[in-house]
């Protein structure tokens, strides 16, 4: 039908839109800006309506390295200096935003 054929490219012209901007930031932006913009965007996505940003993932640091294009010892590394910054606490299994405004500024630059 022909609504059917309007949505499914309305939708895949947004996920090639989505792609797009992806490959760009990991082209263009710094990797604590990435990181950064992946905790904010995990944290949403597990509490929504929640002040207390916890993540909790079964996915290891390689995994969320390769999400934002970085090597896990660089994500570790950004991650562990947030820590030395009070901006997030973390452990094997999860993330906790602890200065969610913080975080949020260093997402939020291009």
């Amino acid at each position: 039908s022909p609504e059917f054929k309007s949505a499914l490219i309305g939708k895949l012209a947004t996920e090639l839109r989505v792609s797009e901007e992806r490959m760009l930031d990991q082209a263009v932006l710094p990797a604590r800006v990435r990181i950064a913009r992946l905790l904010v965007f995990l944290s949403d996505q597990m509490t929504p309506k929640s002040d207390r940003k916890i993540i909790r993932t079964r996915l290891l640091r390689q995994d969320l390295a390769e999400a934002v294009g970085v090597t896990p010892q660089t994500f570790s590394r950004i991650l562990h200096q947030f820590n030395a910054e009070g901006i997030v606490r973390s452990s094997r299994t999860q993330i906790t935003i602890t200065d969610p405004r913080r975080l949020n500024a260093i997402a939020s630059r291009d």
